[in-house]
């Protein structure tokens, strides 16, 4: 039987934000700011992460 994956997708989508965009900490160093995920983006997560192996 599979084990259910569980993950915490802000953080997972912060890391490739990360990847992504990695001046960001730079550019809002004045001023924070974060990203805010939606539901759109946290479809990805759940391809990312069940693409992820098996």
């Amino acid at each position: 039987m599979k084990q259910r994956c569980e993950t915490n997708g802000t953080k997972l989508l912060n890391h490739f934000a990360g990847k992504l965009n990695p001046v960001h900490g730079r550019i809002f160093e004045r001023c924070q700011a974060s990203y805010s995920w939606a539901a759109y983006q946290s479809e990805w997560v759940t391809d990312i992460v069940s693409q992820g192996g098996a």
